[in-house]
């Protein structure tokens, strides 16, 4: 629990752009940077990072491992991250209520619809809310990606404490290459480009 603990705060004090909070407006906004990684090791060369921090995204340079916290499906099925081993993970922590998060949805549907690789999966997790307002938005909306529970509000508490929407990009040994908090498009080519590079790797 410890080490999960630590794994959380390292991932949690990288992250800050515009998010909804439930302390604070939902258009707040606070402009400072990303402090540096804690216990980081040697700085890796990896391609994608310099590619992700371009983009406007924190990185992970030492793969800190994504913490294995329970997330649900509509039917009360557990998951943890190590489910999704083999593939590319965006998991994105999000509610209903958040006008940022609600923003992004439809270029996280286009993301989706564009078929970048099976090895790759887009994880909307909605943290906070029951099943019945979830999936009524969801349908309401005709969202088709993957949509996961965390009512308890358990994930969301410890990986997206300074504000919804929360992103990772999760490899496929389920470490966080990057991370960004706010609302943003992920229908971009560019961030297509490079999502479908990392799938195919």
């Amino acid at each position: 629990m410890k080490r999960i603990n630590a794994l959380v705060l390292i991932i949690a004090g990288t992250l800050l752009l515009i998010t909804c909070n439930k302390a604070k407006p939902a258009d707040a906004a606070e402009n400072t940077t990303a402090p540096a990684l804690q216990n980081s090791s040697a700085q890796s060369s990896d391609w994608y990072f310099a590619e992700f921090e371009r983009l406007g995204f924190s990185v992970f340079r030492n793969y800190t491992t994504f913490p294995k916290i329970a997330f649900y499906d509509f039917a009360n099925k557990q998951y943890t991250i190590d489910d999704f081993a083999g593939k590319i993970v965006l998991l994105n922590i999000w509610a209903t209520w958040c006008p940022p998060c609600r923003m992004e949805m439809p270029t996280i549907q286009k993301l989706h619809d564009a078929k970048l690789s099976e090895n790759f999966i887009i994880l909307a997790v909605s943290t906070g809310e029951n099943s019945s307002t979830v999936s009524s938005f969801i349908k309401e909306n005709n969202y088709s990606f993957p949509v996961f529970l965390d009512p308890s509000t358990n994930l969301g508490a410890q990986l997206a404490s300074r504000g919804i929407p929360t992103t990772y990009i999760i490899d496929k040994k389920g470490r966080v290459l990057a991370g960004t908090i706010g609302s943003r498009a992920y229908d971009g080519k560019e961030f297509m480009k490079l999502i479908e590079r990392l799938s195919k790797e």
